[in-house]
């Protein structure tokens, strides 16, 4: 899960894995923006994003031996 969404300052990604995973945003361009690694010993993960520009961004949030969650992201300050 990913929230809030909008978001302005941060985003909070929230999980439940065994196994390492990672969360990648993209802009329009298709063009990776943002990537951070989501440890299995969390279950939530702050990432701040005062870097990028307002807009719609796409994730994807990938755990080992699980489904890719795929959504999109925006971005109002």
């Amino acid at each position: 899960q990913l929230y809030p969404n909008p978001a302005s300052t941060h985003i909070i990604v929230s999980y439940s894995s065994k196994e390492d995973g990672s969360i990648k945003l993209f802009n329009a361009l298709g063009e990776i923006v943002l990537r951070t690694m989501l440890s299995k010993g969390n279950s939530k993960t702050q990432i701040f994003i005062n870097d990028l520009g307002n807009g719609v961004y796409h994730y994807e949030i990938e755990f080992a031996g699980m489904k890719k969650t795929i959504g999109k992201l925006n971005i109002i300050k």
